[in-house]
């Protein structure tokens, strides 16, 4: 959820007044759930003025469909959710928009490293299984040619798994 702060320089007019701003404030508390999205966040506006009034919430300056309430929540905050939110209250008379609130996304995403050292022009093939039972068959991963230096492989894919085992297979 969000609050909603008090803000002497909101924007006014004759027509509607925005006695407050938004102000907002995400949950991404860097669970798991979170990093895949699971968050929620949101934002609010107090507006007073000639009845009745209406609100259009906007996305980096494109009207979000379906936000038309003083309150719009997003339930799957995504990095695609993240950016510049402003909402247009309006009346009979006319409208006014708000200041920018900025949402931003965080994620924390941990990766399995793994130090490849041996002789210049030694070629090892890196495999991976998610369990050590001997039912789990190897997955290849990568395969590497040193240049000898140790060099250092990052599994991308390791973040999104719940736990990963590797060995490494000298060869092709």
């Amino acid at each position: 959820s969000c609050g909603v702060a008090r803000d002497p320089h909101a924007p006014r007019n004759n027509i509607v007044e925005l006695g407050y701003s938004i102000a907002c404030r995400s949950h991404n508390n860097l669970t798991a759930g979170a990093r895949r999205g699971w968050a929620s966040a949101g934002v609010s506006v107090v507006a007073s003025g000639a009845q009745p009034l209406r609100y259009q919430w906007q996305l980096n300056g494109v009207d979000l469909d379906g936000a038309t309430e003083a309150t719009y929540r997003i339930d799957h905050f995504t990095l695609a959710a993240a950016g510049h939110y402003t909402v247009v209250v309006s009346n009979d008379i006319g409208s006014l928009a708000s200041a920018v609130a900025a949402l931003n996304y965080f994620a924390l995403e941990m990766y399995a490293g793994l130090t490849v050292a041996g002789p210049a022009g030694a070629v090892f093939r890196i495999e991976w299984r998610p369990a050590l039972d001997e039912n789990t068959a190897w997955t290849t991963l990568t395969n590497v040619t040193l240049d000898g230096s140790a060099q250092f492989f990052i599994d991308r894919n390791s973040s999104r798994q719940h736990q990963r085992f590797y060995r490494l297979i000298e060869g092709n």
